[in-house]
């Protein structure tokens, strides 16, 4: 799951709204 988080997160700035703690760890 936190696979696809990170590829929607640098794929789509869409997913920011969507997983915005998932950005927060990517960062």
């Amino acid at each position: 799951m936190p696979s696809t988080s990170h590829e929607l997160g640098l794929n789509s700035t869409s997913s920011e709204l969507k997983y915005p703690s998932d950005m927060s760890l990517v960062s």
